[in-house]
């Protein structure tokens, strides 16, 4: 796609480590360290920056629904260095080191693979057809893709509202969903959402039971609770804080 890098411009780089800087301060952050040409990156796109030597590319791009950056070091020796440049600009932002951000991908309706994505699903029941080119030449999977899109899938993935007190645990496994006695989806994700004050998640269900507002029981460690299908991303469902502007 227009701006991501071809595989011919960094096909003798072995090591390339990637650092992500998210949220509302990021543009703040990644600023005073690699300069104003950073406010020009738009969403999905990247530019080649550096700082004290150190060279690095640095998308628009992240895994937390805010506006944010992957800044990608070429190669590893000066990692470190890199890490308390950026950690030392960062801290009159408030910069804080963590992991990725369980709840705020869940409010942002951003898929996981390995929780929400499994080798056995494919992209029309997790709502990714827009991502599917039959118009390409014959690729890997395209046969299958195209029975799949002349017959529909049996499943889609939703969101939920799951009802009772806060989630105490987060959903390590799948959690069945069930309308009576009969299993109907899984609770891919799940987690008790502080800003909108409940529990949320996202459920491939079966399509007879995708309407939304549609009341289901699911069984958590916590107990059998009763759910309600409603849309996926529960904050910002048009995407608008990644691609905001930053000019």
């Amino acid at each position: 796609r227009p701006g991501c890098p071809k595989v011919s411009e960094f096909e003798n780089i072995k090591n390339v480590c990637p650092l992500q800087v998210q949220g509302p301060r990021s543009p703040d952050v990644v600023l005073s360290v690699f300069g104003e040409e950073v406010l020009d990156v738009l969403y999905y796109h990247w530019i080649r920056s550096s700082v004290k030597g150190i060279n690095v590319v640095i998308s628009r791009t992240g895994f937390s629904s805010e506006v944010g950056f992957e800044v990608y070091l070429i190669g590893y020796d000066r990692g470190n260095e890199l890490w308390e440049i950026i950690y030392e600009a960062g801290q009159p932002f408030g910069l804080s080191p963590g992991s990725p951000n369980r709840i705020r991908r869940i409010e942002g309706g951003v898929l996981d693979y390995g929780a929400d994505i499994l080798p056995i699903n494919n992209p029309y029941e997790l709502g990714m057809a827009r991502l599917v080119n039959m118009d390409k030449d014959d690729f890997i999977g395209k046969v299958a893709l195209q029975a799949i899109q002349e017959r529909g899938t049996n499943q889609i993935m939703k969101g939920v509202f799951i009802d009772g007190e806060a989630l105490k645990k987060n959903n390590e496994h799948r959690w069945k969903a069930y309308d009576g006695h009969r299993q109907v989806g899984e609770i891919t994700s799940a987690v008790h959402s502080p800003r909108l004050e409940r529990n949320i998640g996202m459920i491939l269900v079966e399509r007879e039971f995708a309407e939304l507002g549609t009341t289901l029981e699911v069984d958590t460690p916590e107990g059998r609770r009763s759910l309600e299908i409603t849309t996926m991303r529960f904050i910002d469902p048009d995407k608008k804080l990644p691609r905001r502007p930053l000019r």
